[in-house]
């Protein structure tokens, strides 16, 4: 009994490893993609959309913080619903899980004060 559960138990961490690096390429071929837009906004000469494609992403970069709710909604919506050639390109390598084996993927929250920075006073609410 015992070694079945220890069997699933692998098995559920390796899915949840290869579940993960799929998201974070995903993430990181829409960021690329997002950028490249940008980045040919500015060389033609579209300065009104680039400058509105940022004022966008500062909203909601504004807008994604702990407890609104909404926004991990909508965050969650755009990346279940992307095009299924989108996907295939984020596709799973096993070869490149060897590569990643010795990359550490952990990201520390800041603290309030590190947020803030030296000399800031605490805001207010």
């Amino acid at each position: 009994m015992e070694d079945g559960n220890e069997e699933n138990k692998r098995k559920y961490q390796q899915a949840r490893r290869i579940a993960k690096k799929i998201c974070k390429r995903a993430k990181i071929t829409h960021l690329e993609k997002e950028l490249k837009e940008l980045e040919e906004s500015w060389k033609s000469k579209e300065l009104r959309n680039f400058y509105q494609e940022i004022i966008v992403e500062k909203q909601r970069a504004k807008k994604f913080l702990p407890g609104n709710n909404e926004r991990f909604a909508e965050y969650f919506e755009e990346l279940l619903n992307k095009d299924e050639g989108e996907m295939r390109e984020s596709q799973y390598d096993p070869k490149e899980e060897q590569e990643d084996a010795d990359v550490e993927t952990t990201f520390m929250v800041p603290t309030k004060k590190e947020v803030e920075g030296p000399g800031r006073e605490p805001k207010k609410q």
